[in-house]
């Protein structure tokens, strides 16, 4: 969030046209840049980034939402408000398996559609590839 501010003839004005004093805004001001700091864009997406890199480097034993929220750089109280327990965040972590899986072999009807045999054969391959 930008604010603009003219701070001429000893007050300010925002772009609203509102009055106010120099010290109030750099309150304001650096209370807009602590919020920024904590607020993460897209935690839920970034919670299950982490959770399959710990999965990927480590084991299923490994993760915990404690771990994930310390890899997503975000509090401990922080996953808990997209998932309620370890096995909510697998269960999110499987569903985009699923889903970047269902992309990989559209493509592959999209572009096998009027063969048969290439579309089974480019199918499995493609399974088989994203299993591994």
């Amino acid at each position: 969030m930008h604010v603009l501010w003219d701070y001429s003839e000893g007050g300010c004005t925002d772009k609203t046209g509102l009055e106010e004093n120099r010290s109030h805004h750099k309150l304001f001001l650096h209370s807009i840049k602590m919020r920024s700091k904590f607020h993460h864009g897209d935690l839920r997406n970034a919670l299950i980034q982490s959770g399959l890199q710990i999965l990927a480097q480590e084991s299923i034993q490994a993760l915990s939402l404690r771990k994930v929220a310390k890899s997503a750089g975000v509090s401990e109280a922080a996953p808990y408000r997209h998932f309620k327990g370890k096995e909510a965040l697998l269960a999110a972590i499987a569903e985009q398996g699923f889903i970047r899986l269902s992309e990989r072999l559209e493509a592959v009807e999209e572009q096998f559609a009027d063969q048969a045999a290439t579309l089974f054969y480019q199918s499995c391959r493609t399974y088989i590839d994203f299993a591994l």
